[in-house]
């Protein structure tokens, strides 16, 4: 497989990963099918970005799959119906455990993946789930990780304790063994990095919203597009290689809703929670990616210092892998501030210190049985 191969595979999916193709995707598509084409690589690549359903639906509506294999076409179709019933059969799940928590007056609201089948895409088989992300006020957590551990899902880091996952983390993890699901437990967006940040305000805009004759309480628009900007940011998996299908995510959000969104809040939280470098990153990935049409008069208000902006411009083109060593550099260059880096800094020691210590308090206790 030569670069140039790569090169058209990558680039059509670039083109053919949204909901609404322009006319220049459209050409430029035309252009990579009829190029030898590697379909087995293609087909790896889309699934494991997660973006093999919305690009096959798109090749279908131009009538490109024709130039596709008989049995990659077959693997395509089957890759739908299994997100079909996934996406439905977690849907159905998060509805089950939002009437068990509303009967204990506990308030949730659906996080990431969950909605936004609905909410962008319209179609339950175009955006696949993994587990259900659900949020949770601060002063409910325990009772809500109590409840769900009584519903017979396990937590899956056990061996880390209660207040370190508060302290480092923003979300526990939990697995139902019989029916197959991972269940997420979120109290914030994101981990202290390094600063904490307050959803109090998050909680009163919250929307409620009927989903298949289900009332949800749902983010707004403009705490959706940030809560997928932070998430992403604090997660070193995706920036060690970045999933396209969470660029999509950010990308619908501005291509559909950009005239619906409060700019003034998205610009007040950003200067409030002191995360414009985050979110100047996921503009520049998105925008040099997928083309993403950003209001770039608004964007210039959280343009970072030049340096800043010219190096985080540096990491913007390419979806390949990196190191931990560089995306903590990565991490490093998109807080706001150098004293947000000298306290990450310190933060990230004190972290892997308490991971230390615990580890030699859980080998002790082995050892003495």
């Amino acid at each position: 497989m030569n670069k140039k191969n790569d090169y058209n595979e990558i680039k059509l999916m670039l083109c053919a990963s949204k909901t609404n193709l322009s006319c220049p995707d459209v050409e430029k598509i035309a252009t990579y099918i009829n190029k030898a084409m590697d379909w087995q690589f293609m087909l790896s690549n889309l699934n494991k970005h997660g973006v093999s359903n919305l690009v096959y639906r798109n090749l279908n509506k131009m009538n490109f799959d024709e130039k596709i294999p008989s049995f990659i076409c077959s693997k395509f179709r089957k890759n739908y119906s299994l997100t079909v019933n996934e996406n439905l059969r977690l849907w159905s799940k998060f509805i089950y455990l939002q009437r068990i928590l509303e009967k204990e007056k506990i308030k949730i609201i659906p996080f990431k993946g969950i909605l936004l089948f609905d909410s962008l895409y319209h179609d339950p088989g175009l955006r696949p789930m993994v587990d259900i992300d659900i949020l949770v006020q601060e002063k409910d957590l325990f009772n809500a990780k109590n409840i769900i551990l009584n519903l017979g899902y396990k937590a899956t880091s056990e061996n880390l304790s209660y207040e370190y996952r508060r302290k480092f983390h923003c979300h526990f993890t939990f697995q139902n063994p019989e029916r197959n699901i991972l269940l997420e437990l979120h109290w914030a967006f994101a981990p202290p990095r390094p600063n904490r940040i307050d959803l109090t305000e998050v909680w009163q805009r919250a929307e409620l919203r009927k989903i298949d004759n289900q009332e949800v309480l749902t983010l707004t628009l403009e705490d959706t597009l940030l809560s997928l900007c932070i998430n992403f940011c604090k997660n070193i998996p995706n920036l060690q290689s970045i999933p396209l299908k969470n660029l999509v995510d950010i990308h619908e959000i501005i291509y559909q809703h950009n005239d619906k969104l409060d700019w003034n809040y998205i610009i007040n939280k950003l200067t409030q929670w002191r995360i414009k470098g985050c979110f100047y990153y996921l503009y520049s990935l998105t925008k040099n990616l997928l083309e993403t049409p950003w209001p770039e008069e608004i964007i210039k208000q959280i343009y970072p210092p030049i340096l800043q902006r010219k190096v985080l411009n540096f990491y913007d083109s390419k979806l390949e892998h990196r190191s931990q060593i560089q995306v903590i550099l990565l991490m490093m260059l998109m807080l706001d501030s150098s004293i947000d880096t000298i306290k990450l800094t310190f933060k990230l020691i004190a972290q892997a210190f308490s991971i230390f210590i615990q580890s030699e308090r859980t080998f002790s206790a082995y050892l003495k049985r």
